[in-house]
């Protein structure tokens, strides 16, 4: 599974961070860029469709504790 390529931190209010990340798609292979939500949890499951190709990837994404970076993991959706 591929894991994040990169990642940069976004404040939003006090408790809430966005995180931005990337996965690869699993049908074309492009890395695709995306905002992940602190306040949803530290551990998220979702589709996202992918930026070029259009088809859906199960998106889990993992946030570290200091809400600084994380890991996004793709399947099949």
């Amino acid at each position: 599974m591929p894991g994040a390529y990169g990642t940069t931190l976004r404040q939003r209010t006090a408790s809430a961070v966005e995180i931005e990340a990337s996965f690869v798609c699993i049908y074309c292979l492009q890395v695709n860029s995306i905002l992940i939500d602190s306040s949803a949890g530290r551990e998220q499951e979702y589709v996202e469709d992918c930026q070029v190709c259009c088809k859906p990837n199960k998106l889990i994404s993992v946030i570290d504790e200091e809400l600084q970076s994380a890991e996004v993991y793709t399947d099949i959706a």
